[in-house]
């Protein structure tokens, strides 16, 4: 049985502290720390041993130091892990360096003082091969190919409870495996053992049936960023694919309230020092010493790494910068010497981005493409006599997927260097806003009207939504028009969730002077309180209103009604990244600046929502 994709893995090993680091005056000596070895370790799969051949380790990531964590949590980078080589003795060591991070003092005291003597190394397979096979021991898997990603102390091996973690003796490295414990699950096929089957599994399950699903929860926290001890713990508790993809979503959804954009902590007066156009320029001219915040800021949001996916910048979305100064005007422009004062800038009027606000299911920090089983149709129920002449007639449910994969979004400009150079507090602003801005509007756009072509499939074109037509050259919206929306997602049972209407300014405009009916005393469609029955509203220009429709040419407009948390909005890395070409204009003077984003669209449901898209207004 070959090993599928593992996503990221752990290992638990213990510090050795160089008695010199706690003894003596002055600065305290640096921490020489173990990180790996060829140890085996159990994995579901059979034995595992990293090859410590020198070209068996990527170094890539670790050229600069490795990211030290607390307890692997991503937001909590406690130092930096330095020097990292691989010795004739076949283990891997380091220098471990504490950072600033408030938790750093106290853990690096604990360290020294032998109190908290673990340290847990993530890393990455990215090819393996079987080197043994025993009919009583299993396989063994040799990575011939791995890269460390990061470094974490952590308080005690994941999985001493269950006697893991062995003694290697006084020449080999005591190593643990980091992971909480999975099932055992024999390399032959069809041969397991009953503790390897997950709490609440039907019985009649085949062994493969069985693996399968196990490995497909391993999978799924893959790729969603979750640790294998997430998966463990779904093992243990017996849920389903499906159920453990429902509770992710969940996850994320909540994340994502709570955290809508993605950005960085920082202090207030580190937002006012924040400036992109030092950045810009310190990655045109590959020298960072005068953007020393800004490198800072750029390597907390791409896990430690000098250079984005595309060899650029990452740039926080929630910064914040200073737009006010003073220049001196030219003679031209109001005289020689006429101080001008610079004010806030204004800026341009956008569409207002909408669907996050909404409830959409938010999910960033992505990393592989990913997929949600998807159950359509659910077994039947049949009623029988007492003593039926024929057997039982069976039934089956059926399955598909929900798949989202990056789509690649970009925008491209650029800037003088004097006005970098010398504009820095407005040149900043503009750069940071107007890419955030436009960014952020063209990701809601396309998770509304994306047409799958090179971009994401927005609601608009999701196969499945409710499609309501007016009439052949279109028409007004009615107050029955309206009902039936909300009927058709409730006769699909998806009326559970973040219901709302979204429509343009001209819809909401014909609306509001629009009776629900004609008896005497009765209200306009959009009341006061900007809810259309008994639904909330949010209004937009995203959603078009030069429509076409028969003969009503370009005037037609789109409104959308539907269960909004059902929208999948996946976000890969870790946002805005922006790339600067100091080249390719270089003789005019310019430098060239790209942004990316990937991000995909997807819907759980496409009957939770239903549209109009030929709506007269006038």
């Amino acid at each position: 049985m070959k090993p599928e994709k593992l996503g990221v893995l752990h290992r638990t090993v213990q510090i050795e502290v160089d008695e010199l680091a706690t003894r003596g005056e002055g600065e305290m000596a640096p921490l020489m720390i173990a990180i790996s070895s060829e140890e085996p370790v159990n994995r579901h799969f059979g034995r595992e041993v990293l090859s410590h051949d020198p070209s068996a380790i990527d170094l890539g990531r670790a050229k600069r130091g490795l990211p030290l964590l607390m307890n692997h949590d991503t937001d909590v980078q406690i130092g930096i892990v330095r020097d990292i080589t691989v010795g004739p003795d076949k283990v891997l060591r380091g220098r471990m360096e504490f950072g600033n991070h408030p938790d750093a003092a106290y853990i690096e005291k604990d360290v020294r003082a032998g109190i908290r003597p673990d340290v847990s190394v993530g890393y990455r397979i990215d090819s393996m091969s079987m080197t043994e096979s025993d009919e009583e021991s299993g396989d063994t898997w040799t990575a011939d190919r791995w890269t460390p990603m990061e470094v974490s102390s952590v308080p005690v091996p994941a999985d001493s409870t269950v006697g893991v973690g062995r003694d290697a003796g006084d020449d080999a490295l005591p190593v643990t495996l980091g992971i909480a414990p999975t099932p055992a699950i024999p390399a032959k096929e069809g041969k397991m053992s009953d503790s390897a089957t997950p709490a609440g599994t039907p019985v009649g399950r085949t062994a493969e049936e069985i693996r399968k699903e196990i490995l497909g929860l391993y999978n799924m926290a893959a790729e969603h960023g979750l640790t294998p001890a997430d998966a463990a713990k779904a093992v243990e508790r017996g849920i389903s694919l499906d159920r453990f993809g429902s509770e992710i979503l969940e996850r994320k959804r909540i994340d994502a309230q709570a955290t809508p954009t993605i950005g960085v902590d920082m202090e207030e007066k580190d937002h006012s020092k924040y400036n992109v156009a030092k950045a810009l320029l310190a990655s045109a001219s590959k020298d960072w010493r005068k953007a020393g915040l800004e490198l800072e800021v750029h390597r907390s949001l791409s896990g430690g790494r000098d250079e984005g996916p595309n060899g650029g910048i990452m740039v926080p979305m929630n910064a914040r910068t200073s737009v006010v100064g003073q220049i001196v005007a030219t003679a031209s422009l109001g005289g020689s010497g006429v101080q001008t004062s610079i004010m806030s800038l204004i800026d341009i009027l956008r569409n207002k981005s909408k669907v996050l606000g909404l409830g959409a299911t938010f999910m960033p920090g992505l990393r592989d493409n990913i997929t949600f089983p998807r159950q359509i149709t659910a077994n039947s129920l049949t009623w029988v006599t007492e003593n039926p002449s024929t057997a039982n007639t069976l039934s089956q449910m059926t399955f598909d997927t929900v798949a989202l994969v990056p789509n690649i979004a970009s925008v491209a400009t650029a800037y003088s260097r004097l006005l970098l150079a010398q504009s820095t507090f407005d040149a900043s602003a503009v750069v940071l806003n107007d890419l955030a801005s436009v960014t952020a509007i063209g990701l809601d756009y396309a998770a509304l009207n994306g047409t799958g072509t090179e971009q994401p499939t927005g609601i608009r074109g999701q196969t499945g939504i409710t499609n309501k037509t007016l009439g052949a050259n279109g028409a007004a919206l009615t107050w029955a028009d309206l009902v039936s929306l909300e009927t058709s997602v409730s006769t699909a049972n998806a009326d559970v969730g973040s219901i709302a209407f979204l429509m343009n300014p001209a819809t909401r405009g014909k609306l509001k002077t629009t009776l629900q009916n004609t008896t005497s005393g009765a209200g306009y469609i959009f009341t006061a309180d900007s809810t259309v029955n008994g639904y909330p509203v949010e209004v937009t220009n995203q959603l078009s209103s030069a429509l076409t429709k028969g003969t009503s040419t370009t005037v037609c407009s789109s409104a959308i009604f539907g269960v909004w948390s059902e929208l999948l909005i996946g976000q890969w890395g870790s946002g805005i990244e922006i790339v600067t070409d100091p080249f390719t204009y270089l003789n005019q003077n310019m430098i060239q600046v790209v942004s990316f984003i990937m991000a995909d669209v997807g819907v759980k449901h496409p009957l939770a929502f239903a549209k109009v898209d030929d709506i007269l207004t006038a």
